[in-house]
């Protein structure tokens, strides 16, 4: 879970960095690098949810 924490705040900083600098181009990369970051985490934690789910079918 500390793996995921330390991911998720350096992405924020990265984010908060390129928006500091009030170009039009960093922010529109760091919102896109924003959207495919949280599309990549859902899906993590979609496969987690159905790993686990596998997980306990087998232990039955």
């Amino acid at each position: 879970m500390s793996a995921h924490r330390y991911l998720f705040r350096s992405t924020l900083k990265v984010v908060s960095m390129l928006i500091h600098k009030h170009n039009f181009i960093y922010a529109s990369f760091a919102n896109l690098s924003y959207a495919v970051f949280a599309s990549s985490w859902i899906s993590f934690l979609v496969f987690l949810h159905y790993n686990l789910k596998a997980q306990k079918y087998k232990s039955i």
